[in-house]
């Protein structure tokens, strides 16, 4: 799945919704900061795309929405906009904020979960190394067994007498 998949499904989830949350005005500072907020989201859904390292991540400010952000976005206060009580959406926002952020949260761990013998721990790793050396070995002599075998029978009778193999 490409950058272009992702960001085209979050952006075909988004026109699918066009019916904004209840909270959502347009007379005041919501709509400012709801649409902030999710181009916020696709530029952190792009980030979490193009980095799988979990060295990238020790800090959330790449890859989470802070409120500064969006307030940068849309030049407002913070307070006006998050403060809570101030006004009939900020609650409401907060709580999307919050919701948007936990789903970037999950998107990222899967995007570092380990996979394959890296999910493994050592002593894991080294049983099933192993295992896979003690299958090859049994298979090269079953497969040389089998070899010499047909060789005993398509030789003739006057040389196996010969060599002693009989």
């Amino acid at each position: 799945m490409s950058l272009l998949d992702i960001l085209g499904e979050e952006e075909g989830a988004n026109q699918k919704d066009d019916a904004l949350p209840n909270w959502v005005n347009k007379d005041n500072a919501s709509l400012g900061a709801y649409n902030a907020i999710n181009t916020l989201k696709l530029e952190k859904l792009s980030y979490i795309k193009k980095h799988n390292n979990a060295a990238r991540y020790r800090l959330k400010g790449p890859y989470q929405i802070t409120q500064k952000e969006v307030i940068n976005m849309i030049s407002q206060g913070r307070t006006g906009v998050f403060g809570a009580g101030r006004n009939s959406y900020s609650e409401a926002l907060n709580k999307y904020l919050d919701d948007i952020n936990e789903e970037l949260e999950i998107k990222k761990n899967e995007r570092i979960k380990k996979v394959g013998l890296r999910a493994l721990d050592k002593k894991e790793v080294i049983k099933k190394a192993q295992n896979l050396q003690q299958e090859y070995d049994e298979l090269k002599d079953k497969k040389l067994s089998d070899f010499y075998d047909d060789l005993l029978k398509k030789m003739p009778l006057s040389d196996i007498k010969k060599l002693g193999l009989q």
